[in-house]
């Protein structure tokens, strides 16, 4: 048998190397990623006097999403619930995400937070954060002593 000679797998990283351990052993989630069930889903798009994000979070109630923006950074948590009535031993297929999921990114600019919308329709969340308008440069003279 011949093994074909792979230097760049050779150079797999840490998470990529616990990923592939965790692969082989059954667990209900996936621990060390930051794709898939833990990450909310965002499309990100700008014009000129806003920055719109949308976040799928199906199967969250409304009042169980925070957000917030700090600087220029944006953060969205959200908790979706299990169902109470349900014995986890009753289970045939459980494949819903439940538990706290957190999601932050950088903006391209500084938005006006105090000024911000968001709603709520479908399972996905809208976020309107107008741009801050840029700061003219202040101008400081300069004053001449005899």
């Amino acid at each position: 048998m011949v093994i074909r000679f792979e230097p760049a797998r050779m150079l797999m990283n840490r998470r990529q190397a616990m990923e592939e351990l965790f692969k082989e052993f059954p667990l209900p989630f996936r621990l060390w990623t930051d794709e898939g069930a833990e990450q909310i889903p965002l499309d990100v798009y700008q014009n000129d006097k806003e920055i719109v994000v949308k976040a799928s979070v199906s199967g969250v109630r409304p009042e169980n999403i925070d957000i917030h923006v700090v600087g220029d950074t944006l953060v969205i948590k959200a908790e979706a619930m299990a169902d109470a009535g349900v014995k986890e031993d009753e289970y045939l297929v459980k494949e819903r995400r439940y538990g706290e999921f957190r999601r932050s990114m950088t903006l391209p600019t500084m938005v006006n937070a105090e000024k911000a919308e968001a709603s709520f329709e479908n399972g996905t969340l809208t976020l309107k954060l107008p741009k801050m308008r840029p700061e003219k440069p202040a101008q400081i003279k300069v004053n001449v002593k005899a």
